[in-house]
């Protein structure tokens, strides 16, 4: 017995010197797939003395289950083998579909977040590539690997297809809002932006279903004060606008900015706002009434990414934050004239301190001011840079003309 008793006090001192080594590799960050198998996992974890270690909670990608099947060029040897699969994929959707239709993920990610009481970060998946083999992109979150080797034997999966309300990211961000104001969750950060898409990927962005559920926030509770507030320790907030009646229906447009700076108000330390555009309709009236509202004077950062304007469009927006933002941050975008462009962010916006260009195509290419030289050595730079881009970019356009 004495025996027993030393090898129990090994294993403790052994537990106790790895676990931090183990919580931290496997439990800091976790993320969930959009589906029952997934969501049911969660809800085990969120039950189990792991859960205080989860810091950062990853939901997605969707299941997106609703399409047809596509055997990836590996078709099974005999017809029974292929009906096997076919019927446990589409068993697989309809109990994806019967969750959402009774609103049964939304009863997991709230029991979950009651357990969950470490969490600080959420982030969205966005979603997978077409190709869903191993080889070619990893399945990172639970339920994936689940779905493509025991539901589809290795060989068959989902053709993706464009989400509906039912499975929308939207959606999924206003579940786990709730959750996190119900169960008495400090978030921090919040990015529900999935992924920064090039304009020409608009394919791609049509499978985070933000198009088909209008953005959504809890509501606050009666009583609540700015200190008191479900979200009063939120410093970052990351979202994907993206349903068309929010963004080009006027009166829609009003309500949709006041829902946006009510919980923005609900969030008293928020100084980090990223927004992602699906939507193009719209969204320059939707911009320029957010920016001028007194609820984003709070706000040290701003990222937007996949829009496409004039330059006095962009130059209306950012006029009233000129004297509070120290931070700018544009991606994936278009405007008429980037050297004017360049010329108004540097005299009018006297207060950044970091200004990041960041764009895939060939010109201009990407830029970034840090500190450091002044904002003047960075202007002449970048001009000088984008000169030269533009007289290759020229250059090469007409050499493969006349080819």
């Amino acid at each position: 017995m004495p025996a027993l008793g030393n090898f129990r006090l090994a294993c403790k001192e052994l537990e106790n010197k790895i676990l931090w080594y183990f919580v931290k590799e496997y439990f800091h960050e976790m993320k969930f797939m959009h589906s029952k198998f997934a969501l049911e996992a969660l809800v085990a974890v969120s039950k189990s003395r792991m859960a205080l270690y989860v810091g950062t909670l990853v939901l997605g990608p969707a299941s997106n289950d609703q399409g047809t099947v596509s055997f990836n060029g590996q078709q099974p040897k005999s017809p029974a083998r292929r009906e096997q699969i076919l019927s446990a994929l589409y068993h697989y959707a309809e109990e994806n579909r019967t969750m959402r239709a009774f609103g049964h993920d939304a009863e997991m990610i709230q029991t979950a977040f009651h357990g969950l009481s470490s969490v600080t970060k959420v982030e969205f998946q966005g979603p997978r590539k077409e190709c869903a083999c191993i080889s070619c992109s990893p399945l990172e979150s639970y339920g994936e690997r689940h779905l493509f080797e025991s539901v589809g034997a290795g060989k068959a999966s989902f053709v993706p297809s464009y989400l509906d309300a039912s499975q929308s990211f939207a959606r999924l961000l206003h579940i786990t809002l709730s959750a996190a104001q119900s169960a008495g969750i400090q978030l921090e950060y919040v990015d529900a932006r999935t992924t920064r898409f090039p304009q020409e990927h608009m394919e791609e962005i049509q499978k985070t279903g933000f198009r088909t559920y209008s953005l959504t926030f809890p509501s606050a509770p009666r009583g609540e004060t700015a200190s008191s507030s479900a979200f009063a320790t939120l410093s970052t907030v990351k979202l994907c606008l993206g349903h068309h009646q929010d963004a080009c229906n006027s009166e829609r447009r009003t309500h949709f900015i006041r829902r946006l700076t009510t919980f923005f108000d609900r969030a008293p330390k928020l100084q980090t706002l990223g927004l992602t555009f699906q939507e193009g309709h719209g969204i320059f009236e939707c911009l320029r009434m957010l920016t001028s509202s007194p609820s984003l004077r709070k706000i040290k950062r701003l990222e937007l990414s996949s829009f496409q304007f004039d330059c006095m469009e962009l130059f209306d927006i950012l006029g009233p934050l000129q004297d509070t933002l120290q931070a700018l941050e544009l991606c994936n975008f278009v405007v008429d004239d980037w050297f004017e462009m360049l010329v108004w962010l540097v005299n009018r916006m006297t207060s950044l301190t970091e200004l990041e260009f960041d764009r895939p195509q060939d010109f201009p290419t990407s830029a970034k001011f840090e500190g450091g030289n002044s904002i003047e050595v960075f202007y002449k730079e970048t001009a000088a840079q984008w000169t030269k881009d533009r007289d290759e970019y020229i250059k090469s356009t007409l050499n493969s003309d006349s080819e």
